[in-house]
């Protein structure tokens, strides 16, 4: 088993988060919200790669689970939304670190056992699975990228003990991107 962190990668233009998971499924090493305050347009993106890439040269995850994108958003935000995911995807690429698409319904039946749970049956999956509260992962930003960290324990085969609903929801992970 490797000692590299699971990295899971919540990407948001007001707050991505990205949360390193130890191989051992259960200690946190660092979770982190990239706020960008009043930045907009290709400022806010290459704040939230540049940040990103701190984080992922100082950690070195083996991999990265990264939501997907979501079908909700509308007008420009689609646009800034496909850049944000091209950036990131793209660093994951040059870094070197193979990453796998997480749908955010694959996410959610992962978590909570249906795929269209609310974000508030999210967070209190999260914390009463997990036993992990507020003071820890301190936005929904975080709580999705520590799901994504866990969902990637488990689709390595790092963490055995599954509900046959996260068996089920891992059949939705994307296939693995990789350099090689």
């Amino acid at each position: 088993m490797s000692d590299q962190p699971i990295l899971g990668y919540d990407p948001s233009l007001t707050g991505t988060a990205l949360c390193f998971l130890d191989p051992d499924c259960k200690t946190i090493q660092h979770v982190e919200t990239l706020v960008t305050g009043s930045l907009r347009g290709l400022p806010r993106l290459l704040e939230i790669e540049n940040r990103s890439n701190t984080l992922i040269q100082k950690y070195n995850p083996q991999g990265a689970f990264i939501e997907g994108y979501g079908f909700g958003a509308r007008g420009r935000a689609v646009f800034s939304l496909g850049e944000l995911g091209g950036i990131l995807r793209r660093l994951m690429f040059v870094t070197d670190v193979p990453y796998w698409d997480v749908p955010p319904t694959t996410l959610k039946k992962f978590i909570t056992g249906k795929g269209n749970a609310n974000k508030n049956i999210l967070l209190e999956q999260t914390f009463r699975r997990y036993g992990i509260g507020s003071e820890v992962l301190t936005d929904d930003n975080q709580v999705d990228a520590f799901g994504l960290a866990k969902l990637g324990c488990a689709y390595l085969n790092l963490e055995k003990k599954l509900a046959k609903y996260q068996e089920e929801a891992l059949k939705g992970v994307g296939k693995c991107i990789t350099l090689q």
